[in-house]
Parts: structure tokens; C-alpha cells; sequence
């Protein structure tokens, strides 16, 4: 069975981008989740400003999605410092005591972004439009055996560019991604797909799927 063990954060902020330093915070602390495959992360929630940081609140969370054998390993978590680090500052924050949550099936979850190899681009300087990644997704949807209706935002901004499109940056590298929804999910199906999720860097908080609460819903 797999589960979301969820610690409160403490501390006044982050990077809006903290993916990759929060995995590698992680991983310095507890060295057994370094390329650690049952691990996603989500990322940590928080009110945005500024654009480029994250503001810490009562809700903030680090949710870990694992395997329930593996609670063991990240308990030593609780009350820990973690210390992440961008190009130009550090920002330092503190965990609480871990609650432990079963998945919950819902018609509708969504993931903030998903990171997915696109063969017509993976060998060149390319990025990937909507439609090829569209493509790949249901192809993995399929290899999967989760039968759901996928969307990606077409909108755009004033400025042109795609509200559902993501950038990630890691080791200098820019790394494109979208936020995608999935509907239309069985109980088993959505499951299924929070177990897996989509695409790479779940560690990263990449392709990792939440439920869609409806409106009025706490």
C-alpha cells in the first residue's frame, strides 16, 4: 500500500523552484532516499511572492508519497532542520511530527508538473510543444493501463505564453514541463495513477497527482 506522510513546515520562506535542492536536502539527511525509486516529493506548499518565493504558512507541508514498509525510513525526519540552497541565497526551515494518509480515489486529480520524454525532441535543443507532449502522456497512460481524460490549459497570457507550462531548473539546465489534469478516473484507476504517477523527477515533485477538490469543498 502506498501512502503520503505529510510533516508541518516551519520558517518564514523558499524558492518558489525548490525541487531539486529539497531532494538534495533530503538526501544529505537521510542518505537512503538518494536515488530512492518507491520515493515522490511533493512540493511544499505555501502562499507565492514575489514571483520567485514561497511563503511559508500554517498549512505548509513536505509530503513524502511511499510505500507504508518505508515509513521507517523517513520518521528520522521529524524535528530535523533542512537547509536549501538556490544560486543566490539559503533558506532554512524546520519539520514537525509526521501524519501518515492513505490515497484517497478521485474522478479528478491533477498534478502541478509533469516531466516527460518526448522522442521527436529528446536529441535536440527543442523543447516540447503541447501536442507532442500531450502525445506522450496518453502513450504512458496506456502503458500503464489508466483510462482517463487528460487536459493541459490551452490558455495564454497577455504576453503569449502558456499558463499550463512549467520550468524547471536543475544544474544549470532548463527543464520543461505541464501541469495536467486528469478526469474521468475509476476508484482503481486513480489509484493506480497516484501510486505511479507520470513522466520522471517524482523526487523532484514532478508528475505526482492529487485530488481535485470540488468547489465548496474544504
Amino acid at each position: 500500500m502506498v501512502i503520503d506522510v505529510s510533516f508541518r513546515v516551519m520558517g518564514n520562506n523558499l524558492p518558489l523552484d525548490h525541487g531539486y535542492s529539497l531532494y538534495s536536502t533530503l538526501s544529505s539527511v537521510l542518505p537512503s532516499v538518494h536515488n530512492a525509486e518507491w520515493l515522490a516529493i511533493h512540493p511544499i506548499s505555501g502562499f507565492p511572492v514575489g514571483g520567485k518565493s514561497l511563503q511559508i504558512t500554517d498549512r505548509s507541508r513536505l509530503r513524502l508519497r511511499l510505500p507504508h514498509e518505508r515509513l521507517v525510513d523517513v520518521i528520522p525526519l521529524a524535528g530535523k532542520q533542512l537547509v536549501l540552497a538556490n544560486a543566490s541565497n539559503h533558506f532554512a526551515i524546520r519539520l514537525g511530527v509526521p501524519e501518515a494518509y492513505t490515497l484517497d480515489p478521485s474522478p479528478v486529480l491533477a498534478s502541478r508538473c509533469v516531466v516527460i520524454k518526448v522522442s521527436e525532441v529528446e536529441n535536440s535543443d527543442r523543447s516540447p510543444d503541447r501536442e507532442m507532449f500531450m502525445g506522450a502522456l496518453k502513450s504512458q497512460m496506456t502503458q500503464h493501463g489508466i483510462e482517463g481524460e487528460a487536459w493541459i490549459d490551452k490558455r495564454r497570457d497577455s504576453r503569449g505564453r502558456e499558463l499550463s507550462r512549467r520550468i524547471m531548473h536543475l544544474k544549470g539546465k532548463s527543464i520543461v514541463g505541464y501541469s495536467v489534469r486528469v478526469s474521468d478516473l475509476s476508484d482503481e484507476a486513480s489509484i493506480k495513477l497516484q501510486e505511479t504517477g507520470l513522466g520522471g523527477r517524482h523526487r523532484m515533485g514532478c508528475g505526482i497527482f492529487v485530488p481535485v477538490k470540488a468547489r465548496g469543498e474544504q
